[in-house]
């Protein structure tokens, strides 16, 4: 789908970026085990602000799922495309390879049922008006067999909900990785 490419650029845009500004801060969070969302989400904001195919971008935006209690998503924007702008319901992740003493690959990550990116999934997947996504900020870069492994397991175990990753560890450097990873709906995408 058009949608999911473009998305997939704008973000890929967003890491060249990373890589030319933040990489050795990148390196020292894996290197002090410091998970930094807050600092993540200041650094697309600032540069999905100033993206020309960005707009009506609205952090921290309300979501309201049947049967759940409030919950805000972390990015609302309008991406512009052809015929008219579509809307993108963001999450944001940091994951660490190694946390507290404790390896965790992104197998393990996507398997986690506490803190992993099943609530944010299954948040996303009521998102009616619009397209929900969750993307994932992985220090170090966990690799390609890795993240497809991932990527399945949680297909396999969370079925009805499914995701796509739309981006690929290989096109990132290694200290780092920008998984973009669309919520299918049934019947879309």
């Amino acid at each position: 789908m058009k949608l999911n490419k473009r998305l997939a650029e704008v973000i890929l845009e967003f890491g060249n970026e990373l890589e030319r500004s933040a990489k050795s801060k990148l390196v020292s969070f894996e290197t002090y085990s410091m998970q930094v969302e807050s600092w993540f989400k200041g650094e697309i904001i600032h540069f999905l602000g100033s993206h020309s195919a960005i707009s009506n971008l609205r952090p921290e935006y309300p979501l309201q799922s049947p049967g759940r209690k409030r919950k805000k998503v972390d990015l609302k924007f309008q991406l512009c495309m052809e015929p008219g702008p579509a809307d993108i319901w963001i999450e944001l992740k940091h994951w660490l390879r190694n946390y507290q003493g404790r390896t965790y690959d992104a197998q393990k990550h996507f398997r986690a049922k506490d803190w992993g990116i099943l609530s944010e999934v299954e948040a996303l997947s009521t998102v009616s008006d619009g397209f929900g996504y969750a993307l994932i900020l992985c220090t170090p870069n966990p690799g390609d067999k890795d993240w497809i492994s991932g990527v399945a397991s949680f297909n396999e175990l969370r079925s009805p909900l499914m995701i796509e990753s739309l981006t690929m560890p290989a096109d990132f450097p290694d200290e780092f990785f920008l998984g973009l990873v669309a919520v299918l709906k049934s019947g879309l995408r």
